[in-house]
């Protein structure tokens, strides 16, 4: 869940050259917009976050892919929870083998603020929506050197308990989070250099569970925990997001993720009913559509780049064969010329 949090907190700004910036919400990505990030899980020894302060310079181009992320950027109306969460206007939809997590966020001219999460995980029988109390500040607007708050908040879920012997699950996340933005400057990333802001945030956090049997709630389990990490955001509209983040708990890179890039009109892959399989897959991709369709089938990799393109004529049953492409995460996206409709789906090439 927490590198959910951090991965999933998204930004873009507006200046050239080296120079201070400001984050307002008109430089938030808008919906409609797939961001994918490339983690590197055993990061070099010069990506460190170096000192707090004004004109910084950070190399980072020696970070590596070796896991992928891909996020969705969505309209509350567009996802299944909609209902749980009236206030949210501003969806992120993150996608895993075998979970689906929505990200429900109130956008407006003060901040950007979590109202919780909903979604489907392989762990539980039924569907999950957790209510974050208060709601958690993402970015405080207008977001500037210097800046400085702190939070607390918590979230709980009942579950069915996957011990046979008791009746329900209960988890508690209470979390105590100080946020400074304590650096500005330029920041190299495989991509390329950009003008960066940097933020540097440290959560304390407690995780409890409970187990209920015969209609008592026992405690079982807390587990606390210390983290820190570091986000810089770029002031470019692409790429949109944050453009690195760097986990430095005990004074150790353990891991971090940067931008590979964005797509946009490539829409959630919930939006239109569409069912592909296998999945993963490793020769003929199936896909199954709710109406025929005639236009084009193209495949992305997750730098964005169009690796396959063909044509569907009339079609609510479609076939490709995908064993030539290497090993990866793929989106898929079916475009009817008639109507302009995109089906899209996510994919894992074996």
């Amino acid at each position: 869940m927490k590198k959910i949090l951090f991965t999933l907190t998204i930004i873009a700004l507006t200046i050239s050259g080296m120079a201070q910036i400001t984050i307002t919400s008109s430089n938030i990505a808008p919906t409609g917009v797939t961001i994918v990030t490339a983690n590197d899980t055993m990061p070099d020894t010069t990506i460190i976050p170096g000192d707090a302060g004004e004109n910084r310079v950070w190399d980072f181009s020696a970070l590596n892919e070796h896991t992928y992320d891909t996020v969705y950027t969505l309209s509350s109306s567009q996802t299944p929870f909609a209902g749980d969460f009236p206030d949210a206007n501003y969806v992120y939809q993150s996608l895993s083998d075998a979970d689906t997590l929505y990200v429900y966020n109130n956008l407006n001219d003060d901040g950007l603020v979590n109202l919780g999460y909903a979604g489907y995980s392989s762990e539980f029988e039924d569907s999950v929506v957790v209510e974050v109390v208060p709601q958690e500040i993402l970015i405080d607007f207008p977001m500037q050197y210097g800046d400085h708050r702190d939070e607390n908040f918590y979230y709980q879920y009942v579950t069915v308990s996957p011990i046979p012997t008791f009746d329900s699950l209960k988890i508690k996340h209470s979390e105590t989070k100080s946020v400074d933005v304590d650096a500005w400057g330029s920041v190299t990333i495989p991509r390329g250099t950009f003008n960066v802001l940097r933020s540097k945030t440290v959560r304390y956090t407690s995780d409890s569970a409970w187990v209920l049997f015969l209609g008592t709630w026992t405690f079982i389990n807390e587990e606390v925990d210390t983290s820190v990490v570091y986000d810089w955001y770029s002031d470019e509209v692409d790429p949109g997001f944050t453009l690195v983040s760097i986990d430095y708990s005990g004074d150790t890179v353990n891991d971090a993720s940067f931008l590979l890039g964005t797509l946009t009109g490539v829409e959630n892959i919930k939006n239109r009913e569409v069912n592909i399989f296998p999945n993963p897959v490793t020769g003929e991709l199936r896909i199954n559509l709710t109406e025929p369709v005639s236009g084009n089938l193209s495949i992305y990799n997750t730098m964005g780049q169009l690796t396959g393109k063909e044509t569907v004529k009339d079609a609510s049953f479609v076939k490709t064969d995908v064993s030539g492409l290497p090993p990866g995460n793929y989106i898929l996206v079916i475009t009817d010329n008639g109507s302009s409709k995109k089906y899209t789906s996510r994919f894992i090439k074996r």
